[in-house]
């Protein structure tokens, strides 16, 4: 098992959330953008690109809970959404409960639901929760 620097700074990131020290898991998840943005302009001819791609989309949802943490909703609102517009460019036409990253796509939606209960949208959460519990299913 060949683990990347990349991955490492994600694990660590999740840690540092998990242990409620935002600034540092911004820090740690901001330079795994990075160098995950790096490998993904790297790779555009590769046949992982959508590999790759799933990897920054769930940086980037990591980033966004970092946000919600903090309490940015409108930060945290634009980093979920950059996350899922990926994740959907990924799965493209297909169907949503097959494809690789569905699971991180219907988490990333779920995520989105948060901020707009936490915004009190309510209808909107209706219909993103609604869509990620079709992807579950």
């Amino acid at each position: 098992l060949r683990i990347s620097q990349q991955d490492s700074l994600v694990e660590l990131g999740i840690i540092l959330l998990s242990k409620r020290e935002f600034s540092d898991a911004q820090d740690v998840f901001n330079e795994a953008l990075e160098l995950r943005e790096r490998e993904r302009a790297k790779s555009k001819h590769d046949e992982d690109e959508n590999l790759i791609d799933n990897k920054v989309a769930k940086v980037l949802n990591n980033l966004g809970c970092v946000h919600y943490e903090y309490g940015d909703l409108n930060e945290a609102i634009v980093t979920f959404e950059e996350a899922l517009e990926i994740q959907r460019d990924v799965i493209g036409d297909g169907d949503p409960g097959t494809e690789p990253g569905c699971l991180a796509m219907a988490s990333t939606m779920c995520n989105i639901g948060y901020v707009y209960l936490e915004g009190r949208k309510f209808e909107e959460a209706i219909v993103i929760m609604e869509e990620a519990n079709e992807i579950l299913q």
